[in-house]
């Protein structure tokens, strides 16, 4: 039960890191590897409103020619 516990610990620090990774590459305008680690974090947590709120902003950044 306890390597349970231990393994699911592990990735939620996973799906937090990618976030965060995903934040930094996006303020730094790298938006393609802001893509790769939004998509990491979408892939441990799914829809959630924060992975959702910074794949749009990263998308309209890269995507979007202003």
């Amino acid at each position: 039960m306890h390597a349970y516990a231990q393994a699911a610990d592990y990735r939620i620090v996973q799906a937090e890191a990618s976030l965060a990774a995903a934040r930094l590459f996006y303020d730094l305008n790298q938006f393609a590897r802001a893509m790769r680690h939004i998509d990491q974090a979408r892939s441990l947590w799914g829809d959630e409103p924060a992975v959702m709120e910074l794949q749009k902003r990263i998308e309209d950044a890269r995507f979007v020619t202003k």
